[in-house]
């Protein structure tokens, strides 16, 4: 297929996800206020879940095909693009005064969850016990963030919108399903044509997936941080990308583990920098802002930076 094409149809298959992946965060964002969860716990738990599910499917595609390398380089290059890129862009825009003690318990879940990953996977694979204390660390922060809604969700009732009518949510749950399905489609077609780019210019599959496909595959993450912005929903946005990458990291490798037959190779430059590169990003982002309270721009710069000479240094080594 002539590359012009192939690389249309990529484009194509970043805007449906991205499309599907907005319609997918609107819904489950829509049907949680109804209830009157918090933001913060929307953005760290429903949305997070919705704006991971591209990562996951195109990490499950891949993994189903044995591209184990472009599984992998897909779930770890979105933590990173998720904090260089998306949380480093909206830090610039406008600084963000966060909850400690949310924001503490996830920020620091994500460190440990990351330090965790890089443990396990450090000998070159991931095996079966590996998977489990994962999928166990996953299991507290859902619990956690189950309770908090939970306390939380008595403090805020005055927040459910009273004029969310049956109809409205009933549209919504069919909005939740097209993007779903969305997101399915356009994860196949960002698989099946990384990969044929891939060929053509002869590059690993993990580098497109650390880069062009990682980055597509976070655009939710993007859409919805943009979308919070311009309504001064920051706790969402933070919630989101914090919850998003939690997720990504201790989801998505068990799950591709378990369809490679239980135990996943890791290759060497994502033990060596890739994890490494997303732990430095967290501490850079959660470090500094639980003793301050608040993100801050230069700490956009120093993630934005790390980011961009992370993208070149992937192209070169």
């Amino acid at each position: 297929m002539n590359i012009v094409v192939l690389f249309f149809i990529f484009a194509v298959g970043i805007v449906l996800t991205m499309w599907a992946g907005e319609m997918f965060v609107t819904s489950s964002s829509n049907i949680a206020t109804k209830w009157g969860i918090p933001k913060f716990i929307v953005g760290a738990t429903i949305v997070s879940f919705a704006t991971t599910l591209p990562e996951l499917i195109v990490s499950t595609i891949s993994a189903s095909e044995g591209r184990v390398d472009m599984a992998i380089g897909n779930g770890i290059g979105s933590v990173i693009a998720n904090l260089g890129l998306i949380l480093a862009i909206a830090v610039l825009f406008k600084p963000i005064v966060i909850e400690k003690k949310e924001f503490g318990k996830k920020g620091l879940l994500l460190i440990f969850g990351l330090i965790l990953l890089w443990f396990l996977t450090n000998s070159g694979l991931l095996e079966p016990f590996g998977s489990v204390l994962l999928f166990i660390t996953l299991g507290v922060f859902v619990v956690d963030n189950v309770v908090s809604a939970k306390k939380l969700n008595s403090l805020t009732m005055n927040e459910r919108d009273s004029s969310f009518s049956h109809s409205t949510l009933t549209k919504n749950i069919v909005f939740f399903v097209i993007g779903a399905i969305g997101i399915i489609f356009g994860s196949k077609v960002l698989v099946s044509v990384g990969g044929e780019i891939a060929l053509k210019f002869g590059i690993q599959e993990n580098v497109i997936a650390k880069t062009m496909i990682a980055v597509g595959t976070s655009l939710p993450e993007l859409a919805t941080a943009i979308v919070a912005i311009r309504k001064s929903e920051n706790a969402l946005v933070v919630g989101n990308v914090l919850g998003a990458n939690i997720i990504d990291t201790l989801l998505i490798l068990p799950v591709c583990a378990i369809i490679s037959g239980g135990t996943l190779p890791v290759s060497l430059s994502s033990t060596l920098i890739d994890i490494p590169v997303a732990m430095i990003l967290s501490a850079v982002f959660v470090v500094p802002t639980l003793l301050t309270k608040k993100l801050q721009r230069w700490q956009g710069v120093v993630g934005l930076m790390i980011y961009v000479n992370y993208f070149v240094s992937v192209f070169i080594l």
